[in-house]
């Protein structure tokens, strides 16, 4: 199991700091979405840290017992397997991100192309 050393004040600073590279024409309400799509990242990074100290103390009470291999096993199976969905939900939060800010762009070459249109007519 991967324990990560990086306080969780640090990371969620990463995160606004990275995606807060804002489209010029990014609207209210896209920069709303926006936020509310790394504030959910911020939290599912502090469940992350959270999985991993549960996962660290249930591994720690597997190991006092005499058998500990199948208890060991299904602990990081389930580590696994919950730490993959908050992964997933992650990937879906920097999609909404990608996306409103694609669209942003879109919209603003749109714009420049429609000036340059205008400014030879």
């Amino acid at each position: 199991m991967k324990r990560s050393s990086i306080p969780v004040s640090l990371l969620a600073s990463a995160v606004l700091c990275l995606s807060g590279a804002r489209a010029a024409g990014v609207t209210a309400s896209e920069q709303s979405a926006i936020d509310q799509a790394n504030s959910s990242i911020q939290a599912l990074e502090v469940d992350r840290l959270a999985l991993q100290r549960k996962a660290h103390l249930t591994e720690k009470a597997c190991l006092k017992r005499f058998v500990s291999a199948a208890c060991l096993e299904e602990v990081r199976q389930s580590y696994f397997t919950e730490e993959r969905e908050i992964d997933l939900k992650i990937e879906e939060q920097r999609l909404v991100i990608r996306r409103t800010e694609a669209e942003a762009r879109r919209r603003d070459r749109e714009q420049r192309a429609a000036e340059i249109k205008a400014g030879r007519s």
